[in-house]
C-alpha cells in the first residue's frame, strides 16, 4: 500500500471513530486541547506526523490502541522505546539483522535472530 493510501486510512479512521461517538470536530478540540483544523487535517491525510502527545490525546480519546496508533504513524511507540533505552544491547541485536529480507521472515524466525545476535553481542 503506498503511503498516500496508508495516510488516508489513518485518518478515514480516526474520523469514522469521530463519527461513531457521535463527537464534532470542535467538541473531540475542546476536550483533547487539540485543535479542529489540526484534528481535520489528520483525518485527510494532511498532517502525518503528529507529536507523541497527540497521539497519546487521541488513542485515549478515541479509545483506541496506543501502541498501534503510534506504529500506523511510523512510530516507535511510548513503551517499546522505553525498553530499547533500558536494554540497549536489544537495540544493537535488531540492528545487527543486515538482510533487509530478514524483516519478512515470521516473526518467531526474527525473533530467533534477534536472539542469536543478543548472545553474539
Amino acid at each position: 500500500m503506498n503511503q498516500v493510501l496508508k495516510r488516508e486510512k489513518k485518518g478515514t479512521q480516526l474520523r469514522k471513530a469521530r463519527i461513531e461517538m457521535g463527537y464534532t470536530l470542535e467538541q473531540v478540540a475542546q476536550v483533547t486541547g487539540i485543535t479542529s483544523n489540526y484534528i481535520s487535517m489528520l483525518e485527510r491525510g494532511q498532517q502525518t506526523n503528529p507529536s507523541d502527545d497527540i497521539i497519546i490525546k487521541l488513542a485515549h480519546f478515541f479509545e483506541l490502541d496506543e501502541s498501534e496508533l503510534f506504529i500506523s504513524y511510523g512510530k516507535i511507540p511510548l513503551d517499546a522505546r522505553c525498553i530499547l533505552l533500558d536494554y540497549p544491547e536489544l537495540t544493537k541485536a535488531i540492528g545487527s539483522i543486515k538482510n533487509i529480507e530478514g524483516y519478512k521472515l515470521p516473526v518467531d524466525q526474527l525473533l530467533n535472530k534477534i536472539s542469536l545476535g543478543l548472545k553474539r553481542g
